[in-house]
């Protein structure tokens, strides 16, 4: 994770100086950069903010004038290395009816890309999840040509930067990473002061999505009412919205991203 941050902080300062970026204003609402991450691609996104040796400290006084906002959308669980309840769920990777490292691909891009009619999205409880359906309907791969499915979709890519995130001991090493991003106190002073955090979920995407963005608002909520400092975050809930909302609805998804990092800074928000 800390190559990823690094390499991740080596991209801005080549795109601000390549793309002409304007820094942000002084009221952090206009300008600037939003490093966003989605799905798996959330812990790549934080990285940059979990360590502050990551960056130079020259590099840092550049990159501090531009990064203003983290935006994770749909991000599931094991981004935040949050411990999964002992209850029984479906995977398609241990799924005993799919025999080959093909079907299991096959299979995960129409469960993962399905609408899922979860009983209660709403409660937070990952029991009142559908957990177990091997598939939901209308899934956006579906939709896709066989040539848009070799351009979108990398076997390659999946083996080697997803599937080593959901094991030990990359698990623990999330779990520490969001600690550093949300609650290190110092960190949060020192090391980009200013950033916002916005949360994008829709209410039928994925089990895994669903419960990991509400699990990181109710153990961010139940923080603050302790007293604890946190970053500022905003979770945004939309309804009806399946795991590629990027692809099913752009328009709707880039409008909600956009609430978040034009809200006023240093404010804990809940959207929907």
């Amino acid at each position: 994770m800390d190559r990823i941050g690094r390499q991740v902080c080596e991209f801005l300062l080549q795109f601000i100086e390549k793309e002409k970026i304007p820094k942000a204003s002084d009221d952090l609402r206009r300008g600037g950069i939003a490093v966003m991450g989605w799905f798996i691609g959330a812990c790549s996104a934080m990285a940059l903010f979990s360590d502050a040796d990551l960056v130079p400290r020259r590099t840092h006084a550049i990159l501090e004038q531009y990064v203003k906002d983290l935006v994770l959308t749909d991000p599931p669980y094991l981004c935040f290395g949050f411990k999964m309840p002992d209850i029984r769920y479906y995977d398609t990777w241990t799924d005993p009816d799919l025999k080959t490292p093909q079907e299991k691909v096959q299979k995960f891009s129409v469960w993962v890309s399905s609408f899922f009619d979860h009983p209660n999205p709403d409660s937070g409880d990952v029991r009142d999840m559908d957990l177990t359906a091997k598939q939901g309907g209308n899934a956006t791969v579906a939709k896709w040509t066989s040539k848009e499915f070799e351009r979108y979709f990398s076997e390659g890519a999946a083996v080697r930067s997803d599937f080593p995130m959901y094991t030990e001991p990359m698990q623990t090493t999330l779990r520490e990473l969001t600690e550093q991003v949300f609650y290190d106190e110092s960190l949060i002073k020192s090391h980009f002061p200013h950033l916002k955090v916005t949360v994008v979920y829709g209410t039928r995407t994925t089990w895994r999505s669903l419960w990991g963005s509400k699990e990181l608002q109710r153990s961010y909520d139940e923080r603050l009412s302790k007293g604890m400092k946190a970053r500022p975050l905003r979770s945004y809930k939309i309804s009806g919205a399946n795991h590629f909302l990027h692809w099913e609805d752009p328009k709707l998804l880039l409008e909600k991203v956009a609430e978040g990092i034009r809200g006023p800074n240093g404010t804990h928000f809940r959207g929907t």
